[in-house]
């Protein structure tokens, strides 16, 4: 075939090639997470230092020597201050707890 036609079958297969394995190289190559230090606060206990109210949009705890904002598991739940509460999941800088 003339060199143009090589030309763009050549591009045509290159950019069909890049389109299918891109995903697939991303998914594969880029699956070594690395856990930074606010990881290690789910699951550990901590303090209310300032009423939980989720719908006021208030809360704080103090969970391993830092305070957090926080925000409750169970929306229609208020949680009073110096209750023990552990700590389910990380959303941003929020920790949403659970009381104990």
């Amino acid at each position: 075939l003339p060199f143009p036609v090589q030309l763009v079958i050549f591009l045509g297969v290159s950019l069909c090639l890049l389109a299918f394995t891109r995903p697939w190289a991303k998914k594969y190559l880029n699956s070594r997470l690395t856990a930074t230090n606010a990881d290690r606060l789910v699951g550990q206990t901590g303090i209310v230092t300032i009423t939980i109210d989720n719908l006021s949009a208030e809360g704080q705890v103090q969970v391993g020597g830092s305070y957090w904002t926080a925000r409750n598991v169970n929306e229609d739940e208020v949680i009073e201050k110096d209750t023990t509460v552990k700590v389910v999941e990380l959303k941003g800088a929020k920790c949403i707890v659970a009381k104990l």
